[in-house]
């Protein structure tokens, strides 16, 4: 095997990020050998990856004037690279895919996301594509119609047939694999028919009534999509999205997070926090979990106020618990001997809601117990499902939390889609204004 390809010309790599990490071995057995990588991060040049040194661009072309230019990028990056290098003179002949791509119009989640919910979604929009099959116990079943669904689908829109898609504001025309499908994101949602949750939040529909045998069937439910999903996902990026009822209170629980350990498979956990598993602690230790639980206090009252539970000291003990698996705590004593932190671990919620914890006592001490186990903070509301934008008081808690969160050195992640439009512009304006650090989720 030597570094050239074609008519024996050598090969660069551009891009030697986390892409390229990830896929190096893979490009290397078909056959793509690169006589060294370029990028664009003058903190890599002169480096190595995986043994190749890593250039700018620039001198990568004097070295291999001949070479063909092989992006190594995420797929999104793929359309902006092409047009940067053919600005820099590379022949457009010359500029390569390591891995094959098609021009046409779609979207980031067709053919790569399945939502199992009430039904089976092709795509975020899971409203709109459905899987009308039961699902009960045919997880097979479940991705023989998936996968036959997004090949039609993808189908016309290589055709440039009508879809229901073409409406959604997500499609566009990008470079998109030329692969068949194939899932990297499982999302298994509530189905109120069939999910327990131990929990009774003011704002929350889900069904709370336990009932044994239809929880022992839900349970080897999920457990089977799971192990399915394991068996046909690019299982160098899945990731698994389980937010079914309390998913700590499933009979099986142990098992599917036992699973998931087992298989190296990336997993965020929905969950109230109100059971403490040890199987899920041992995930999160691997690095390859995270949680997001919907804390939406920082007082016993409010929390038994809006959770219809009087477990604000216990879930909140569970939390350092697993905080400690995760190495993520930042306070003295055992926390801060637990490791090196680790911010994404635990993701804690505040869904602000008008006369319950829109209060500075609420939002300060959420905040603190944030700081304590080192989490990344998600700030979210309900004015949007409600229809009706926030009132002022609301609207000014919201932008001090915020405020709060900058002062302290918190992650923030803020969810508009969950703001009532007016709300999310608003906000919107006050972080760019305030120049506060965030990421949108």
């Amino acid at each position: 095997m030597n570094s050239s390809h074609g008519e024996n010309r050598p090969i660069v790599f551009y891009g030697a990020g986390s892409e390229a990490k990830s896929r190096l071995a893979a490009w290397e057995g078909a056959g793509l050998v690169p006589a060294c990588f370029a990028d664009g991060d003058a903190g890599k040049h002169y480096t190595r990856l995986a043994g190749y040194e890593i250039l700018p661009l620039r001198v990568a072309m004097e070295r291999y004037p001949d070479c063909d230019v092989y992006l190594t990028i995420g797929r999104g990056r793929l359309h902006d690279a092409t047009q940067y290098l053919s600005g820099q003179g590379i022949p457009a002949e010359r500029i390569k895919f390591a891995d094959p791509v098609e021009w046409r119009k779609g979207c980031d989640w067709l053919g790569r996301m399945v939502n199992v919910g009430e039904d089976v979604g092709l795509c975020c929009a899971n409203k709109k594509y459905r899987i009308t099959a039961s699902r009960h116990g045919m997880a097979e079943q479940i991705f023989s119609e998936w996968f036959h669904l997004c090949e039609k689908h993808l189908d016309n829109m290589r055709n440039n047939r009508p879809t229901a898609c073409d409406a959604c504001p997500h499609m566009r025309e990008d470079y998109y694999s030329a692969g068949p499908p194939r899932p990297v994101v499982l999302n298994i949602s509530s189905d109120d028919n069939l999910d327990y949750c131990n929990f009774r939040c003011s704002y929350c529909r889900q069904f709370s009534s336990y009932d044994q045998s239809r929880t022992e069937r839900r349970s080897a439910e999920v457990l089977s999509i799971i192990r399915h999903f394991s068996e046909v996902c690019d299982s160098e990026t899945a990731n698994i999205e389980l937010s079914c009822g309390e998913p700590a209170a499933l009979p099986m629980c142990d098992e599917i997070f036992n699973f998931c350990f087992e298989r190296n498979l990336r997993v965020a956990v929905f969950t109230n926090a109100s059971i403490y598993k040890e199987s899920l602690a041992n995930l999160l230790a691997s690095e390859k979990c995270h949680l997001l639980v919907s804390l939406d206090a920082g007082t016993r009252e409010t929390f038994r106020a809006i959770k219809g539970r009087d477990m604000f000291e216990p879930v909140l003990n569970n939390l350092r618990k697993y905080a400690i698996a995760a190495g993520g705590g930042i306070s003295s004593g055992e926390l801060a001997r637990a490791g090196s932190p680790r911010r994404n671990a635990i993701h804690l919620k505040y869904i602000m809601l008008e006369t319950q914890n829109d209060n500075e006592k609420d939002i300060g001490s959420f905040l603190d117990f944030a700081r304590e186990i080192n989490a990344h903070v998600v700030l979210s509301n309900n004015s949007n499902a409600r229809g009706n934008p926030c009132s002022r008081h609301t609207m000014g808690m919201s932008q001090l939390f915020a405020k709060k969160c900058a002062e302290q050195g918190l992650p923030l992640t803020v969810g508009y889609e969950f703001f009532n439009p007016s709300d999310a512009k608003a906000l919107r304006k006050y972080m760019a204004d305030s120049n506060h650090e965030l990421q949108q989720a």
